[in-house]
C-alpha cells in the first residue's frame, strides 16, 4: 500500500486518561479547604452554641463578632469564601475534564479534538501531513502520585510530533513547545514540537494506539535515526535509516589515542579489534570518596566527644543533662557510621568495572552477599550485533527513577547469548527484547535479542579524556580508564560495530 493509499485511510483513536492541567491541584485544594472549614466551623459553633441559645442570648451576630469568637468568626468566614471558590472552579472544568477526546489519522493529516461538553465549548487542531517533519517515539520519565502526598518517577510513552510551523488551538493532552536545537538527525530547526501524552497508564494505552494509527497511515515520518531511544517500530523499514553513516576511524574519542590499522596480533581474524592493547575502564568507589567520608565520621564523632566529657564532668542540672543528650545523637552516628565504614571498605574499594580486550567484553560486579568476592559476565565479540549510542529515559543503579533524559550505551547481543548481569555495584540494565525496539535497531540487530544498557556522562568523559595520551602502543595490557570513557573505548576498540555515534565522543558530547 502506498503512502498515499495508507494517508486517504481515516483512522480514529479515542484518548484515555488525559487530565486538563491544574484540574488535580485545584481538587486537592479543595478538599483541604473543605477539611479546614469544617474543623474550624465545628470549632466555632461549640465555641458560640451555649451563648446563642440561652434565653438572654444577644444576636448572634454580636456573640460571632465578640471579642473572644471574633478570631475564629474571620478565619471560618475566609475558609467558606476560599472553599466555595475552588469548589466552583472544579465545578467549572468537570465539562471539559469528562470531554471525549480524539485523535484522528485522515487524509489531510492529524486532527487532536477535545468535544464540547455541557458548557465547554471544545478544542481542535488539525496537523497537516506536509508540516510534519517527522515523529518520535521516546520515553519521558513522570512524577506520578502513589496516593497521598507521596509520588514516583515512572517513564511514560509519548509521541513528539516534530513540526515546520505551530498549530493553534490544541486540546490539553497535546502541548506544544519551540525547538531551537536539533534534537534528532537532520531535524530543520527551528521547529515546533507537539508531545502527545503525559502521566498515568490509561494515557500511555491511548498513545500506543495513537502510534499505530499514525503508522497506518505515513510510516514513513516516524524517526529511523539513533540519537533518542525509540519505544514503536513502525511497520515499513525505510531504505535508509537516519544517520547510519558508519563513523570513520577519525572520530575515535580523543585526541591522541593509539588506534591500530590491523586488528591487535593474536585476535581472531573477523573481530575487528582495533586498539594495540586490552582496557580495563573502572567503575570502582573513588578511594578519595570513601576515606574522606570515613575522616568526616571520625572527625564528627571526636568533636563530639570533647563537650560530652566536659559536661559530664561538671555538676550541671537539667539542661547539661539535655546538651549531653543532644551531642550523644551524633557522636553515635558518626562511631557507628565510622565502624560500617571500615567494615565495608573491601566492597566499597572492589575492582568493579569493564575489561575490553579483543575476545569480548567481561563486566565484573559485586557478589551481593559475600564482601569481597568479584562476579563477571562474559560477552564475546560474535554475540554483540550492534553497539548505539542514543539518549533514553534516565537510568540509575536501581532503574528508571530520575525525571529527565541523559545518554546510554546499549549493546544489542544476540538471543541465545550466555551473558547474564554480573551481581551488584554496576550501573546496568539487561533487558530481553522480542519485538525490535526501534525502526533502526530493526535494520541493526536480529530480534529476539538481549540489550544490554549502560548509563554515560558527557561531563565526566570530557574531564577523563586525557587519560587516553598514556595508552601504550602495544602489550597485552590491560591499561587502565576511568569507566567514564567506556563509550569512547567501545567506539575505539569496535568502531564496524558502533552506531549513533558521530560527534558525540568526547569532544563533541
Amino acid at each position: 500500500m502506498s503512502d498515499g493509499e495508507r494517508a486517504g485511510m481515516s483512522t480514529a483513536v479515542r484518548i484515555s486518561g488525559a487530565r486538563p492541567p491544574g484540574r488535580g491541584v485545584v481538587r486537592g485544594l479543595s478538599w483541604v479547604l473543605v477539611f479546614l472549614l469544617v474543623f474550624f466551623g465545628a470549632a466555632l459553633v461549640s465555641m458560640v452554641y451555649g451563648e446563642a441559645t440561652s434565653p438572654d442570648a444577644p444576636p448572634l451576630g454580636e456573640v460571632l463578632w465578640s471579642e473572644s469568637h471574633r478570631a475564629l468568626t474571620v478565619a471560618t468566614a475566609v475558609l467558606g469564601v476560599l472553599a466555595a471558590a475552588a469548589l466552583t472552579a472544579l465545578v467549572a472544568g468537570t465539562p471539559r475534564s469528562r470531554a471525549p477526546r480524539e485523535v484522528r489519522a485522515g487524509p489531510e493529516g492529524i486532527e487532536l479534538t477535545a468535544r464540547p461538553t455541557g458548557w465547554y465549548r471544545g478544542d481542535g487542531a488539525v496537523v497537516p501531513w506536509d508540516a510534519v517533519q517527522v515523529i518520535s517515539a521516546p520515553r519521558v520519565v513522570f512524577a506520578e502520585s502513589t496516593g497521598g502526598t507521596s509520588q514516583r518517577h515512572v517513564p511514560r510513552e509519548v509521541l513528539d510530533l516534530y513540526l515546520f510551523r505551530g498549530v493553534e488551538g490544541l486540546p490539553d493532552f497535546a502541548r506544544s513547545e519551540a525547538v531551537d536545537g536539533a534534537p534528532l538527525e537532520g531535524l530543520r530547526a527551528p521547529a515546533v514540537r507537539v508531545r502527545i501524552g503525559g502521566p498515568g497508564k490509561r494515557l500511555a494505552a491511548s498513545v500506543r494506539e495513537v502510534a499505530a494509527a499514525l503508522d497506518g497511515a505515513r510510516p514513513d515520518l516516524f524517526y529511523r535515526g539513533t540519537a533518542v531511544d525509540q519505544w514503536f517500530a513502525p511497520s515499513a523499514p525505510a531504505a535508509q535509516p537516519v544517520g547510519e553513516a558508519a563513523p570513520p576511524r577519525s572520530a575515535a574519542p580523543a585526541a591522541g589515542t593509539p588506534v591500530a590499522d590491523e586488528p591487535v596480533a593474536g585476535a581472531p581474524a573477523a573481530s575487528g579489534y582495533a586498539l594495540p592493547t586490552a582496557l580495563w575502564l573502572d567503575f570502582r568507589h573513588p578511594p578519595r570518596r570513601a576515606f574522606g567520608v570515613l575522616t568526616a565520621l571520625v572527625l564528627l564523632a571526636a568533636a563530639c566527644y570533647v563537650p560530652i566529657d566536659l559536661l559530664a564532668g561538671t555538676d550541671g542540672g537539667i539542661l547539661v543533662g539535655l546538651a549531653g543528650l543532644v551531642l550523644a545523637v551524633p557522636f553515635l552516628i558518626g562511631v557507628l557510621g565510622a565502624l560500617f565504614t571500615v567494615l565495608g571498605l573491601p566492597r566499597m574499594l572492589a575492582r568493579t568495572g569493564v575489561r575490553i580486550d579483543a575476545d569480548g567484553l567481561e563486566l565484573v560486579g559485586k557478589s551481593p552477599w559475600a564482601l569481597r568476592r568479584l562476579e563477571r559476565g562474559r560477552i564475546p565479540w560474535s554475540d554483540v550485533r550492534a553497539i548505539v549510542a542514543r539518549e533514553s529515559a534516565a537510568l540509575d543503579e536501581h532503574g528508571l527513577q530520575r525525571p529527565r533524559a541523559q545518554p546510554v550505551t546499549d549493546l544489542y547481543l544476540s538471543g541465545d547469548t550466555a551473558f547474564r548481569r554480573p551481581g551488584v555495584g554496576l550501573s546496568v540494565e539487561v533487558t530481553r527484547l522480542e519485538e525490535p525496539d526501534s525502526a533502526h535497531t530493526r535494520a541493526l540487530a536480529g530480534f529476539p535479542a538481549v540489550r544490554v544498557r549502560l548509563p554515560h556522562s558527557p561531563a565526566a568523559e570530557l574531564q577523563t579524556a586525557g587519560e587516553w595520551a598514556g595508552l601504550p602502543s602495544e602489550g597485552p595490557g590491560p591499561a587502565r580508564l576511568s569507566g567514564a570513557q567506556l563509550r569512547a573505548a567501545l567506539l575505539a576498540a569496535r568502531p564496524d560495530l558502533c552506531h549513533g555515534f558521530g560527534d558525540r565522543g568526547p569532544a563533541g558530547a
